[in-house]
């Protein structure tokens, strides 16, 4: 087998399983390029076939090599216009272990909380893309993932399950008291990676109807991601023009995944978060409150995991979507109106786990999850004008401390 072909093989195999309409058309061409062959074979033959016939065998596996060589090139070129450049990650070379970025890798762990650790591989980073003389650097993690980094920045997904990171970068930003939509007004450029098992597109949104769709850099085992970047321009960095959202799209344009922080920060939405299949949604609880009826939802998401959210009154809080591999995390969503802590949600807590809030007059409430790991409780009166908690803790049945998030909207 030819060096070349057997690069091409390689680059082949590297890449994802293509799609069944990438298939069919590569064992159509196949096909025709075999029955030309063989119509040429027969117009050809003369008195002399069986002296000659040895020949056209060897011109025959020869011409099928050429045909397979051809065949991949074409398939790898459609890829390529369709959906951004291919690097095989073993044909770049590898970092020095006495540069600066090297370094930069094998740090990333040191002093990493207890679970929180990358397992990134850093004699394995390489460079596998430049973004207006910018390197992009990229390690492999020992759980199947990857660890990134452009500029001083950049991110880690340990196990490689996360559909959708994106990293921002500001210059010039005022320090405190500026909001998300403020500091968009600074933002230079952001960069990221998508999972290729659930997207084949990332667009960035602006809040003038603008859509930038970047060309994404597919980066082959042991990374499989895909990775942009996109520079933000002085016209989207004007009031009513600024970054809105950057989302990942499947094949039929769904949106599997988006990532909105900077822009609403922890705003309540309108909508349950983009990755959930709604219309498989089950209702995990559900109570009254002076503004109406709460529910808790759950659904399965676009990605090999599950979504939360509380819907009120036509707005969702603390809209999640849990990631494959990593642990579980209890979240818990407090609902203010006004100036009033209206509700308590929560979820990811282990079954009967114990959530106790402390006020600055002294009152405590204690909340207990259900089976499911899920509570909801609407505040009694007497607790919705002492004010937010000044205190939280959260147990198992057993007395052991459970780690757990709070976010406060309203």
């Amino acid at each position: 087998m030819s060096s070349e072909f057997t690069v091409l093989r390689e680059a082949w195999l590297a890449l994802d399983a293509p799609s069944e309409e990438v298939r069919e058309g590569a064992r159509a061409r196949l096909f025709e390029e075999i029955a030309s062959e063989e119509s040429e074979q027969r117009l050809g033959r003369t008195s002399d076939q069986q002296v000659r016939q040895g020949g056209f065998r060897r011109r025959s596996r020869l011409a099928l090599v050429v045909v397979l060589g051809l065949l991949l090139v074409l398939i790898w070129a459609t890829l390529t216009l369709a959906f951004g450049w291919h690097v095989i990650f073993g044909g770049t070379p590898k970092v020095p272990h006495n540069s600066a970025i090297y370094k930069d890798f094998d740090s990333l762990d040191v002093g990493a909380p207890a679970g929180m650790a990358s397992g990134v591989i850093p004699n394995e980073t390489r460079r596998v893309a430049t973004y207006d003389g910018i390197p992009l650097w990229v390690a492999p993690t020992r759980a199947g993932g990857y660890c990134s980094m452009m500029a001083g920045s950049g991110g880690c997904d340990r196990e490689g399950t996360v559909p959708l990171n994106v990293t921002y970068m500001s210059s010039g930003a005022p320090v405190g008291g500026g909001t998300p939509e403020a500091d968009l007004g600074y933002l230079r450029e952001l960069h990221g990676a998508v999972n290729p098992r659930w997207s084949g597109a990332v667009e960035v949104r602006f809040g003038d109807g603008t859509a930038v769709r970047p060309q994404i850099v597919w980066i082959s085992k042991p990374i499989s991601q895909g990775f942009f970047y996109v520079p933000i321009g002085d016209d989207h960095r004007r009031a009513g023009h600024r970054l809105q959202k950057v989302v990942a799209l499947d094949a039929d344009g769904n949106v599997v995944a988006e990532d909105s922080s900077m822009s609403q920060g922890q705003q309540p939405s309108d909508r349950p978060p983009a990755g959930a299949v709604v219309d498989k949604a089950e209702q995990v609880a559900s109570i009254e409150t002076p503004d109406g009826k709460a529910v808790l939802w759950r659904a399965p998401s676009r990605f090999d995991s599950s979504c939360t959210w509380l819907a009120l009154a036509g707005r969702v809080y603390g809209g999640e979507c849990s990631f494959s591999g990593y642990p579980s995390t209890a979240r818990v969503v407090l609902v203010r109106r006004g100036n009033e802590l209206l509700l308590v949600s929560g979820v990811g807590f282990t079954s009967s786990g114990l959530l106790t809030l402390g006020f600055a007059d002294g009152q405590q409430l204690r909340l207990t999850a259900d089976g499911e790991g899920d509570l909801l409780r609407s505040l009694p009166a007497a607790l919705r004008t002492s004010g937010m908690p000044t205190t939280f803790s959260a147990v198992d049945v057993g007395g052991r401390k459970l780690p757990f998030v709070v976010e406060a909207a309203g």
